[in-house]
């Protein structure tokens, strides 16, 4: 009897919320969604201060849902955060990947000041 009673006054306020809503218009807030489309895993750096070279090795796992194709921007950044050198290079040789599916990723780029470098992001552009 209780759990019959407790559906009933349940039902009530359900049907009473949506009779206050009838007539109403108005808009809703929107929030931007941005999904993210590559996962870097296993990023390193060799620098080769005789020749003034860094080359930057990853792993980039397809996470969006559909295939991609992109590439890579590397950014070379002091201690403090400051952008020092970037370089760009396509990732899987231009081609498209499948969700789910990683590639070996490698580039190399000349550098005036490696010693400045104390660390490296990568961005991926979907083209």
């Amino acid at each position: 009897m209780k759990a019959l009673l407790f559906l009933v006054l349940a039902l009530a306020v359900f049907f009473a919320s949506l009779a206050s809503f009838a007539g109403q218009t108005g808009n809703l807030n929107s929030t931007q969604f941005e999904q993210k489309l590559i996962a870097v895993e296993d990023l390193a750096a060799e620098f080769h201060s005789d020749s003034g070279t860094v080359m930057v090795t990853a792993r980039i796992k397809n996470v969006s849902q559909a295939m991609i194709r992109g590439y890579a921007t590397i950014y070379l950044l002091s201690a403090e955060g400051k952008k020092i050198h970037a370089f760009q290079e396509e990732v899987n040789s231009g081609e498209v990947f499948a969700h789910g599916t990683t590639v070996d990723f490698k580039a190399t780029s000349k550098v005036s000041d490696l010693k400045k470098v104390a660390s490296i992001s990568v961005d991926f552009t979907q083209s």
